[in-house]
């Protein structure tokens, strides 16, 4: 869950940020932000309030489907979230969405793939995803799917290989995700099916900042220099201070 990273847990309830108003609203205001998708303003430029009520706009759902409303999971007043933000379906199909299917989410180290033909399998979301060192150095971040019939083209989690094999019907993939062999092509595929067009599936875009590989699904998404801003670069730039970890 988003939140998550926000909040720790208290009897009743989850206490956000602690009981600092300042450190509540700003940590709204970064949920707000992240959900709304807000590409040409920063996060502490959009007004706390304004925030709230677009993004109980965004997560209204009927009365006959949810009763109740977003006022009663998330209190400003005493800084609580309901814990049923960790447990209704409604409300992690919509973060599915509007959060991991739109942000930037961290992938890999680049010192995880240092060699060509390494791999390193992350999750964004449901799904899973390859991120692999090609030939010329460059990544790429392949959906661990077969296009064919949704199976896993790689077992394992991390590891070196030259290519990627469905073990469904056979269909074998490169470094970069193009469909190379199809067992059977000519006999029970012919003309119909196109190599070109049945590759696997791609992050829409990747990239990485002090090694730390980032991905996500939106390709009309923010740059992840914009993405992470001051806040994120000063943290991550701390981080890689640290050394090896």
């Amino acid at each position: 869950k988003m939140l998550s990273g926000l909040i720790f847990p208290t009897s009743g309830s989850a206490r956000v940020a602690g009981h600092d108003p300042t450190r509540r609203e700003n940590a709204y205001r970064r949920i707000f932000a992240l959900v709304l998708g807000q590409k040409n303003q920063l996060w502490w430029d959009l007004p706390a309030i304004e925030s709230f009520n677009l993004l109980r706009a965004i997560y209204a759902l009927p009365p006959d489907q949810y009763r109740a409303t977003l006022d009663e999971l998330v209190s400003l007043e005493r800084g609580e979230v309901d814990r049923r933000v960790f447990v209704d379906e409604e409300i992690f199909e919509r973060e599915m969405e509007h959060l991991f299917g739109r942000a930037w989410l961290f992938l890999c180290h680049e010192s995880q793939v240092p060699e060509p033909g390494d791999f390193f399998e992350g999750v964004m979301g449901r799904d899973n995803v390859l991120v692999v060192r090609q030939k010329d150095g460059s990544i790429r971040a392949l959906i661990n799917s077969c296009p064919h019939r949704g199976n896993a083209v790689c077992r394992a989690e991390e590891g070196n290989a030259r290519s990627f094999l469905c073990t469904y019907h056979g269909w074998s993939f490169g470094l970069d995700g193009r469909l190379k062999g199809v067992p059977g092509f000519k006999e029970f595929y012919g003309p119909e099916l196109v190599k070109s067009e049945r590759g696997m599936a791609q992050v829409a875009q990747v990239d990485s900042y002090r090694g730390f590989i980032f991905g996500t699904h939106d390709a009309s998404a923010p740059s992840l220099t914009d993405y992470l801003g001051p806040t994120g670069h000063l943290a991550i730039d701390l981080l890689a201070c640290k050394g090896d970890i």
